[in-house]
């Protein structure tokens, strides 16, 4: 699996092997670009889902393809645009 250098495996709870590959990076690689500690939503279904449409559902796309992620430090709506920079990069 996918080596990570910002999460850790427990982080995604039973969703770790259902983990789309290719987002792991684009998670590790903004939380790089952020330089600030980014947290994994504890909202239930933030991360893996059953139901629905979007790429949180897993048994629809075959992955878990998004998470809800809360960047620290995100408080105005210049920390929103530099979040939104981080993450095109």
């Amino acid at each position: 699996m996918t080596v990570m250098k910002h999460f850790k495996a427990s982080e995604f709870n039973e969703c770790w092997t259902l983990m789309d590959p290719r987002l792991l990076i684009v998670m590790d690689d903004f939380r790089e670009e952020w330089d600030a500690p980014v947290i994994i939503s504890p909202a239930v279904g933030a991360i893996g889902r059953k139901d629905g449409s979007s790429f949180h559902n897993y048994k629809l796309h075959g992955r878990v393809k998004a998470v809800d992620l809360m960047p620290k430090g995100m408080k105005s709506k210049a920390d929103f645009a530099r979040a939104y920079q981080c993450a095109l990069k």
